[in-house]
């Protein structure tokens, strides 16, 4: 009778307010705002996030830094600025949130004390900010650019010849080889390296020299770039193929943050090896990859690598659907990942030596995800 009861509420509901529904319009689409990156502190007991708002009439739009208690009380805005706010990410000691902002010099990391007080600019790469990541011991910040690659992390020369391009009497684009365009952008003899930047010393150091794309493009997945716990090591995906325009065949390099040449170690495969995540212990290196070369609708799987003993093993093979967000638990047991399964996305996860793959959330779509340290929450 109870069931009946609400079912019967329900169905009034919906009747009654029938003669105040319009349709929906762009001008409400653009009252909607979008909620993302979220980030457990190192605490597990704080979520920062990003909330994007947009304006119609004025063709823009804007994103700022929120943060709240993990049971969603005590939510503030911690950014007000007309220029844009993203990425954040926990210092390991949870005082501070690193972002990206362009409020100055284009996209640069920026640093804000939780405790109180004004954002502060950490870098000042002339090329600009892509994507970044924290070292665990605080020490560093790994962070993606497009380049000159003759400069490296040299920022004074960098900034002639792009100074001298943006200035010089001939404005044209210049390629002879691919890749000279994705999408929106012009490479212009430029690449995407990852540099590291010494946060103490104020040095920039460029991790992954040379005429390749380090992380390589890629329209989805992870940053392409990991830091080893012990934040002695970095890990990323790169193509050094000499006709990287027509293969699919991206590897994974590990380099050590003191320098030195950089290893391959999935050369044997000659498909997709990218998005690389250290497990917490250390151990392993959990990564992504397809099989099939030159196939870019390949499916992707998980696969293991094991640092101590070089071995590598795919842990998602009997799951016949693309993986794609991953994450370590806490323990190291188990790889959680995000995959299209018979038209939602839920939340699955592997256990690393059984390979046994269990269903954990189903709400129809996850869009990220994130788990928190003790492993008992993912948000």
């Amino acid at each position: 009778m109870k069931q009946w009861i609400l079912m019967l509420c329900i169905g009034i509901g919906v009747i009654l307010g029938q003669s105040s529904k319009r349709p929906f319009t762009i001008a409400d689409l653009y009252k909607v705002k979008n909620v993302s990156s979220p980030r457990i502190s190192p605490d597990g007991r704080r979520i920062a996030f990003t909330v994007t708002e947009y304006f119609l009439e004025e063709g823009k739009r804007n994103t700022d830094i929120y943060v709240m208690n993990l049971d969603g009380s005590g939510q503030r805005r911690l950014t007000r600025n007309p220029s844009s706010d993203s990425s954040p990410r926990w210092s390991p000691d949870g005082q501070y949130l690193y972002f990206i902002s362009t409020r100055k010099d284009g996209p640069q990391v920026w640093r804000l004390p939780l405790a109180g007080g004004e954002p502060e600019q950490i870098t000042d790469f002339p090329m600009g900010v892509g994507s970044f990541q924290i070292s665990p011991d605080g020490k560093y910040i790994a962070f993606t650019s497009m380049v000159f690659p003759e400069c490296g992390a040299d920022a004074d020369c960098n900034d002639h010849i792009q100074t001298a391009m943006d200035t010089g009497p001939i404005q044209a684009h210049m390629a002879d080889h691919l890749f000279y365009r994705h999408w929106n952008f012009w490479k212009d003899g430029k690449r995407t390296h990852i540099l590291l930047y010494d946060i103490n010393q104020k040095t920039y150091t460029d991790l992954t020299p040379g005429d390749y794309d380090a992380p390589s493009f890629s329209l989805g997945g992870g940053l392409g770039f990991d830091f080893s716990p012990d934040a002695k090591e970095l890990c990323y995906v790169s193509n050094h193929d000499s006709n990287e325009w027509e293969t699919t065949n991206k590897d994974l390099w590990l380099v050590s943050l003191s320098g030195g040449e950089a290893r391959n170690i999935t050369d044997a495969n000659e498909a997709y090896d990218g998005d690389p995540i250290y497990s917490p212990n250390g151990r392993y290196i959990a990564y992504r990859l397809q099989k099939i070369p030159t196939y870019e609708s390949d499916r992707f799987r998980i696969a293991i690598y094991d640092r101590r003993t070089g071995k590598h093993w795919v842990i998602t093979e009997p799951f016949d659907n693309w993986v794609d967000e991953i994450h370590w638990s806490p323990d190291s047991r188990y790889v959680y990942f995000t995959a299209e399964y018979q038209g939602h996305v839920p939340l699955f996860r592997v256990d690393v030596k059984g390979k046994r793959i269990q269903k954990i959330l189903d709400v129809k779509t996850i869009d990220e995800f994130t788990i928190s340290p003790d492993g008992k929450w993912v948000v």
